[in-house]
């Protein structure tokens, strides 16, 4: 009984995975770098996209060349669509005239659907993938054979016309019930019509822009010709009547209810039916639009913009009723639908919709009205099949309605399709709803489209879009890709999942993600209000292969054959929506392209420059030891003929040594002799040679440094020129690269990855100055994004913005960091009692001097080899204090952002006292005011800074402060005292405040020592003639050399040899130096900058210390290296532009990697 028991308890793992598999195949590389190989092949080497389908398309290219590119501005929301109505309308009008004149009815030559059914070619009812044996219509007549008394609307569009036919696009008349309870909507989309003629024109917004669309009036039937039908036309000659053909046609082909696919309610209405054919058309077939979203048809019908919200996604569900359902028909078009997972458990399912009380699941419904009447929310919805309603609490007949209530709700019983909602079992029986946002001409559209390269990883792209808002206000962004459904069959095997995020420029963290649709895949979007300034749309796009479609090149080649006129109607389709993401250069773009395949090519010529000289210097030296060897042997030789010896080989030639003087050949080839040798005296490296002696030996016994001299005596005499030595530069050919795949047949890696989308951004709002533009940065710029928030690995692959900078450069650079926390601006007097209050203000020169003392330590105490400097802002300036006062000891420094000059900032601000006296309303019409632009951002902080930071205006004026004063003047007097400076919104450019001070005694003079008696006459002559004003003294700004004379290094006393040879000047380098600033966006071109003409283009202000950093370089490259070659400054000290995105991290970041580099040089 316990075997038993136990044999139950007893538990067999299930065999190994690992045993059932194939044998594993022996490894021949290190893991990761088969998992490299692996990712390598299974990406395409080829990526990209198919942009034209039709062979040398015109159409396409003129689409593409007339996109706009770079910089975008807003236009009217509704521009676009009066352009779109305009055109349509004088189409319409000449095909009228045409047909007027060769008095025929209009025929569309493009989708003449008559033809297309009798012949059986079906282009116009089944699409290019597959094949629609459901649709079935059996015959085609003209409006005007169908119904008695056609008219196009009566009593106007409503959406109790709308009754669906036999497709499936019920979302579409669901869309079309929506509009008709909002007068005007249907009318803008059917702008253009000629009933006699029988010509039609309609809109229809598609990938951001309003399309025409234009049809002719002949339609689908549910029943054929009398004289062509088979099965009927037997029976009705069977019945005795008059004309049994007449009467076969009233019952059959007249009025609404013959007509196949959608129909009017009326029996001689026609705006539906051709409507819908229209929208047809537009697809390319009626197959296209079966099944979608009624907020997809609402942007097609509207240009609007959608958003799903699942009803379980509703955080307050009051808010909601209120602020959006509330406003149905005004700001907002709503539908709705349910079962959206009916069939998850049971996928195989294909009967037809199950009934939710009489919901149809996986069917559209609009919603036409919300009210809230004591106390009770109540919505009115229609089925657009115009039958089958809702069975539960306030359906049609339910003991919810009173006399009261349908007098109150204008509600009356019938199986129309209308009926009423509580809002309470709206949310519980529907599952999602559609949203779709109207814009009037309050509101403006900026959009542009790229091409993106989707990777597998669906990281966040580095191509993004940038937004300039001017204004602050509301904006709607919208990122969407092309509605595949206007070519399906061609749209390849991948389909795309959008998402984006936004956030500031100069921000980390984004502070607003996309709304994800979680059923229409087309587009997001987010509602946000955005402060002036510039923002980033980040995005995100998620790739997913369906393997049950192909390629688009092999969709072409197979249909290309067979489907001529089918595959020309939607390549067209195709090409022109594709040529929108072709990406255009813009002259700046390319300008940096060239640049950097310029530095590119540079640096290979350098590379091979060096391999070059590195080959012909060896090659040199084994041509002098083979010279030296021939010499040896012929004073062995010598040496033996003299004793009477005779040496005699015995055994095989081992080296050029044993060769006999004659097979010693010296030839030139190239810039070096080389030595060919016989083939008959090649080596035998299998026989050893005990006689044979070899230099080579005894010189790898030698140290290292004997070995580096010994070459260079060698190297005696050797010469190389580029022009001369280097070979002709022959274009480089590209080649594929060969690779054994680490992949078997059958996998992964046989179809690699090339997922490409076309995206475009529009972004809505009310500020005509809102710009937008593409950023694509270059690849040595390019920085990855930051995972979301809820990312599950964003906690451990985030990077933290307030890093420990010391620790990261001790990282990136290997060295020892030393910080120098001098002392600037208010500290506690006593940081260790809290509760002393007391602080100590320090001033310049104090940070100077504890600079200049942690300097003396470190040298004194770390004993550095190299030492390099990296500053910021004031730490900048005290970093080129110290390169221009202690070069010898510095190797390197970086300056980010430095202060190079206090004294320059008056030079930004209007000096004129007179300009101030003026009211506010005059100054800004001064001329001397309009002639400037607005002041840099940074200069009030930095005059403030000035203030608080400098005791007096010498103090600033002192070059250790102002360090660009060691190598040039100041151009001007040091002032009296600080100069005061009118600010505020009414003046955009600081201007001096008046003062009661003469503008002579403003400023000192440093001759003022021993001129008083001077001063004291100019002063009273002033005195005596008040009415002359003169000027404040100018002065130029005088370039310096460096270093200068009398400056003598760790040496006090004379600076000179002898009495009589005058004072010496120090000899010593600059060290290494790069000063780094911030610009705004992309690194915006000289060109541009100097181009300031009535119209042109002009760069934003540049700030101060931008403009600070260019001088001191210039100033530097100039004073510093006199007699020196050509470009030995600009290699010496060099500038550097980061855009202002990311500043504080990727500028300590890209120091500390020059550092580096100039460190281990």
């Amino acid at each position: 009984m316990e075997c038993e028991d136990n044999v139950d308890l007893v538990y067999t793992p299930p065999p190994s995975s690992r045993s059932e598999c194939r044998m594993r195949r022996k490894a021949t590389q290190p893991p990761q770098e088969i998992m490299k190989q692996f990712w390598d092949d299974f990406n395409s080497k080829f990526p990209g996209l198919v942009n034209t389908v039709l062979p040398d398309n015109p159409y396409a290219r003129t689409k593409a060349a007339r996109t706009p590119k770079g910089v975008i501005q807003g236009q009217h929301a509704s521009k676009s669509y009066e352009q779109a109505r305009a055109e349509c309308q004088r189409a319409v009008e000449r095909i009228a005239r045409e047909c007027e004149r060769l008095n025929q009815k209009y025929t569309d030559p493009h989708f003449d659907i008559e033809v297309d059914l009798k012949c059986g070619r079906r282009n116009y009812l089944e699409g290019l993938d597959q094949q629609n044996l459901e649709m079935l219509p059996r015959g085609v007549k003209r409006v005007t054979e169908i119904f008695d008394k056609p008219e196009f609307y009566i009593n106007g569009p409503t959406a109790s016309d709308v009754r669906q036919g036999r497709d499936g696009d019920c979302w579409f008349m669901a869309a079309l019930c929506t509009m008709g309870n909002k007068e005007g909507l249907i009318e803008n989309v059917c702008v253009a019509r000629n009933e006699k003629v029988g010509v039609y024109g309609f809109v229809f917004y598609r990938d951001g822009d309003w399309q025409q669309c234009i049809v002719d009036d002949k339609l689908y039937l549910r029943a054929a010709d009398y004289d062509e039908s088979v099965e009927e036309r037997p029976i009705w000659d069977d019945i005795n009547r008059i004309d049994t053909e007449e009467e076969y046609r009233k019952v059959w082909q007249t009025g609404s209810r013959a007509l196949y696919f959608a129909q009017c309610v009326d029996e001689n209405e026609t705006w539906l039916p051709l409507l819908e054919k229209a929208y047809a058309k537009a697809h390319g077939d009626y197959s296209a639009i079966e099944g979608g979203f009624v907020g997809e048809a609402l942007e097609d019908l509207t240009g609007g913009v959608t958003s799903d919200i699942l009803t379980s996604n509703i955080l307050d569900k009051d808010r909601f009723w209120k602020e959006e359902l509330m406003q149905v028909n005004k700001e907002f078009l709503f539908g709705c639908g349910t079962g959206l997972f009916s069939n998850w458990l049971d996928p195989e399912y294909r009967g037809p919709p199950r009934d939710r009380k009489g919901i149809s699941e996986n069917h559209s419904y609009s919603i036409m009205e919300a009210r809230e009447i004591d106390g009770q929310r109540l919505l009115r919805l229609r089925n657009p099949w115009g039958k089958k309603e809702w069975t539960g609490a306030w359906s049609d007949g339910s003991e919810q309605w009173t006399p009261e209530w349908m007098a109150k709700l204008g509600h009356k019983f019938g199986n129309d399709g209308l009926f009423w909602i509580s809002y309470d079992d709206l949310l519980k029986k529907y599952q999602h709803f559609d949203r779709i946002r109207l814009f009037n001409d309050k509101w403006t559209v900026t959009q542009q489209w790229t091409t993106l390269n989707v990777p597998w990883s669906a990281d966040y792209h580095s191509t993004k879009f940038v937004l300039d808002v001017k204004n602050a206000g509301p904006a709607i962004i919208v990122l969407s890709q092309l509605d595949d459904r206007y070519y399906k069959g061609l749209a390849g095997e991948y389909e795309f999942v959008l998402k984006f995020r936004l956030q500031k420029e100069g921000e980390e963290d984004y502070f607003v993600r996309s709304h994800g649709n979680e059923l229409m895949c087309r587009s997001v979007n987010v509602e946000v209000d955005l402060e002036a300034g510039r923002y980033h749309v980040l995005m995100k796009v998620t790739a997913y292969r369906n393997r049950d479609k192909l390629p688009t090149e092999e969709a072409v080649r197979r249909l290309a054959p067979i489907r001529r006129g089918k595959l020309l109607q939607m390549g067209l389709s195709y090409d022109l929506a594709h040529a929108k993401g072709i990406v255009q250069e813009t002259p700046q773009e390319k300008q940096a392209r060239e640049e950097r395949e310029e530095r590119r090519k540079a640096a290979e010529r350098r590379k091979h420059r060096d391999e070059t000289k590195k080959r012909l210097q060896k090659e040199w030296i084994r041509i002098r030891k083979l010279e030296a060897r021939q010499r040896r042997l012929e004073e062995r030789l010598a040496a033996n003929s003299h004793t009477g010896k005779k040496t005699e080989a015995t055994g095989p030639v081992q080296s050029p040594s044993d060769l006999p003087i004659s097979e010693l050949k010296l030839t030139e080839n190239g810039p070096s002799p080389s030595i060919h040798f016989n083939d008959n005296h090649a080596p035998n490296h299998h026989v050893h040679n005990r006689n044979s002696l070899s230099v080579r030996d005894n010189h790898h016994t030698s140290h290292h440094h004997h070995h580096h001299h010994h070459h260079s005596e060698y190297l005696e005499g050797f010469e190389f020129d580029s022009d001369i030595d280097m070979p002709p530069d022959e274009p480089s050919e590209i080649r594929t690269p060969t690779r054994t795949s680490c992949s078997g047949d059958g996998d992964a890696n046989s179809d690699p990855w090339n997922a490409v989308c076309v995206v475009g951004l529009r972004v809505y709002s009310k500020d005509s100055q809102l710009s937008l533009e593409v950023l694509r940065p270059v690849p040595e710029d390019d920085v990855e994004a930051s995972l979301d928030m809820d990312d599950p690995a964003a906690s451990a692959a985030s990077e933290n913005v307030t890093e420990n900078i010391p620790q990261s450069l001790a990282f990136i650079t290997s060295s020892t960091v030393v910080i120098v926390n001098y002392r600037l601006g208010t500290f506690p007097a006593n940081p260790d009692s809290p509760t002393d209050l007391a602080v100590l203000k320090h001033k310049y020169p104090t940070p100077i001097h504890d600079t200049l003392n942690a300097f003396d330590w470190i040298q004194d105490t770390l004993q550095p080899q190299r030492v390099s400097i990296l500053g910021t802002n004031i730490g900048g300036s005290l970093a080129l204090m110290l390169s221009l006062t202690e070069a010898k000891s510095i190797h390197a420094v970086a300056a980010l952002e430095p202060i190079c000059d206090w004294t320059s900032l008056d030079e930004h601000c209007i000096q004129s006292p007179s300009t101030a006296e003026k009211p506010a309303s005059l100054i800004s019409h001064s001329k001397k005011v309009s002639r400037r632009r607005a002041a840099p951002w940074d200069l009030l902080p930095l005059l403030q800074a000035r203030k608080a930071l400098f005791s007096t205006p010498e103090r600033y004026f002192d070059a250790f402060a102002s360090p660009i004063l060691f190598l040039r003047s100041p151009g001007k007097d040091v002032p009296r005292f600080f100069p005061e400076y009118l600010t505020g919104p009414q003046y955009p450019v600081p201007v001096l405040k008046p003062g009661g001070v003469s503008e002579d005694e403003q400023f000192i003079d440093y001759w003022d020592v021993y001129l008083q008696e001077d001063l004291e006459s100019m002063q009273e002559s002033h005195s005596t003639d008040s009415q002359t004003k003169r000027d404040p003294p100018r002065r130029r700004k005088a370039l310096s050399r460096w270093p200068p004379f009398g400056l003598d290094y760790g040496i006090s006393g004379p600076t000179w040899h002898h009495p009589g040879q005058g004072i010496k000047r120090l000899e010593m380098e600059l060290p290494w130096v790069k000063i780094f600033h911030r610009v705004e966006g992309p690194v915006i071109e000289p060109w541009i900058r100097r181009d300031t003409r009535k119209g042109s283009r002009k760069a934003p202000t540049e700030s101060v210390l931008s403009q600070q950093a260019k001088e001191m370089v210039d100033v530097m490259r100039r004073a510093c290296f006199w007699g020196r070659e050509k470009g030995y400054g600009e290699k010496r000290v060099t500038l550097d532009e980061l855009w202002e995105i990311g500043w504080a991290v990727t500028a300590h970041h890209k120091a500390a990697d020059w550092v580096r580099e100039v460190m281990v040089d």
